[in-house]
């Protein structure tokens, strides 16, 4: 698949690259920990609607509780104090970005999402994939997993997910040990 090399090859001529990580880290790590709540109970609904797997009421207790606490943390802080103080954190610069990026990109993504089904905007849409694509390509070569074996992993990740096809019971009661040693086959430099 030259394409996905190519693909690659091209997004890092546009790259914005930095020594290191600097934030102000009560803003950085609220803010993170708002958006692990917050996908991670919509991750729930995601697999209740398609896979018809029941809530886990605690967990997302829990989950609005961590949102609540670290909006709660942010709320206190003066708004001069959120954007000052920055702190360098010792995260790859390229993997930060990487994965900061398809966040926000994401996020990008929800906003797109039209409830009333009428007015899909498919040229955002379809500019946010490939926005997404332009932070995986970073992550990847940062990596040195070549795409196209990410790509082939995730089917096989799949395939021992799904023996046959599709079902919800699969869907709900996977064997993460038998997916996990399916991706640690991907090759990396």
């Amino acid at each position: 698949m030259t394409e996905l090399t190519q693909f690659v090859s091209d997004a890092l001529k546009t790259e914005s690259t930095v020594d290191s990580i600097k934030a102000n880290e009560k803003l950085l790590i609220n803010t993170i920990a708002i958006l692990i709540g917050a996908g991670n109970i919509l991750d729930q609904i995601k697999k209740n609607t398609f896979y018809d797997k029941p809530y886990d009421i605690d967990t997302l207790f829990k989950l609005v509780q961590n949102i609540s606490i670290a909006t709660k943390n942010l709320n206190t802080t003066k708004p001069e104090d959120i954007v000052g103080d920055k702190k360098t954190f010792g995260v790859n610069p390229r993997m930060f970005h990487s994965i900061v990026g398809i966040s926000t990109e994401a996020t990008e993504l929800l906003e797109a999402l039209d409830f009333s089904g009428e007015n899909m905007d498919n040229v955002n849409i379809a500019e946010e994939f490939g926005d997404i694509d332009w932070y995986k390509a970073i992550g990847t070569d940062e990596m040195g997993i070549e795409w196209v074996d990410i790509l082939t992993t995730i089917i096989n990740k799949l395939k021992a997910r799904y023996p046959n096809a599709y079902t919800s019971e699969d869907a709900i009661n996977r064997n993460l040990d038998k997916e996990r040693s399916v991706l640690e086959q991907v090759e990396t430099t």
